[in-house]
């Protein structure tokens, strides 16, 4: 069994059992467990692709390998395939039939739980990162603005300030009007064993969101320039999210839902470009362990999957950036404001690569990844 990755929710190990490969997860909790348990199988009786999965104890699931992710396909060159707006529908219809069965699989007491545990979790995070104790109230306030600030390991007083006046407050009200039970969608909880239809897996970080928060998360990567991005202007920009809309929300007025979606994509962008910075950091660390054990082949995987967190902080950053450089005018009612916000997430994400890139480590990884190719 070789160990994975530590994970925010949970172990993850790889197992091969009887020619088949499966992720042995630990999870944080039996009430996890069992939720996540009730999830696969809901999803599975409304004819929704998952993988199998199977019960160890209390704590421990193995799940099936579901194919190749979305992170892992991106860096291997399989984008091109990827990059269709078919895909992008594909996935909403897929993240919003996944979204409906976790609202049905919860009961009202683990949804109690659940938003109860998440906002003292983050008050944790937040007051270690602040050095002062704020109260669960103040959390609830500047709840959108302290994930953010908890996802980039900072903590900043008058950026929450002016991020919960904005996005903040903005997203508190698409609470009341799309909010959903979400799982945590992103590029490494979608597979694909055909690059085309996507697979979602991993369901143990459960929260109450806005539907387009969660959509953001993958359709927000193509909407703007890059690797996956499909909509040259802002008329294509347009037309697919009206696309996404009909699929999701179609009660929604299409001009309502276009502007809840980049303040959606601003957001989850951010938090993932955040997230993806931590791992990195953290991975460096882990090459430079392997490196000093002696252990040549553990610090090649260590360098692989550190450069695929890399890549994906400038995937995420950028998209957040781009919301407020093309659609700053909707997002924000003060576009000083929106720029300062802007400016203070890139600095924050993307900006904190160069240290990174020029450690040591780097280099000799690039030159061993080469030798072991």
């Amino acid at each position: 069994m070789k160990f994975i990755s530590p994970g925010r929710t949970g172990d993850v190990e790889e197992a091969w059992i009887k020619g088949r490969k499966f992720y042995a997860k630990t999870n944080p909790s039996k009430r996890v467990t069992d939720i996540e348990a009730r999830i696969y199988a809901g999803l599975r009786e409304e004819g929704i692709r998952v993988p199998e999965i199977y019960r160890v104890d209390d704590v421990r699931i193995l799940v099936e390998d579901a194919g190749i992710n979305m992170a892992d396909q991106m860096v291997n060159g399989g984008y091109e395939k990827m990059r269709s707006k078919a895909q992008v529908l594909n996935l909403v219809k897929t993240r919003t039939s996944v979204n409906k069965i976790i609202g049905k699989v919860l009961t009202n007491e683990e949804k109690n739980d659940l938003e109860l545990d998440q906002k003292e979790k983050l008050r944790n995070s937040i007051n270690k990162l602040a050095g002062r104790d704020l109260s669960i109230k103040e959390i609830e306030i500047n709840y959108w603005a302290c994930r953010a600030l908890s996802a980039m390991g900072i903590y900043d007083e008058q950026f929450m300030q002016n991020y919960t006046h904005t996005i903040g407050k903005k997203l508190d009200e698409l609470c009341q009007t799309s909010g959903q039970w979400v799982g945590d969608n992103n590029l490494w909880n979608n597979a694909s064993i055909d690059g085309i239809t996507q697979v979602p897996f991993d369901f143990n970080s459960i929260r109450y969101a806005p539907s387009q928060v969660d959509l953001a998360a993958v359709t927000g990567l193509y909407l703007f320039h890059g690797f996956l991005g499909v909509c040259k202007n802002h008329e294509e920009r347009t037309e697919l999210i009206d696309e996404i809309r009909k699929i999701s929300a179609p009660e929604m007025n299409p001009k309502d839902y276009f502007t809840a979606f980049m303040i959606a994509t601003l957001h989850k962008n951010t938090v993932i470009a955040g997230y993806r910075l931590q791992a990195t950091k953290e991975g460096l660390e882990i090459c430079k362990k392997r490196i000093h054990e002696g252990r040549k082949m553990a610090f090649v995987a260590a360098f692989k999957s550190l450069k695929k967190t890399f890549s994906e902080i400038d995937y995420h950053s950028s998209v957040a950036a781009l919301v407020e450089r093309e659609h700053g005018n909707i997002v924000f009612e003060d576009p000083q404001k929106g720029s300062q916000i802007s400016r203070f997430i890139v600095n924050k994400t993307f900006g904190q690569r160069l240290p990174i890139f020029m450690d040591p480590v780097w280099e000799l990884g690039e030159q061993m990844d080469q030798y072991y190719l």
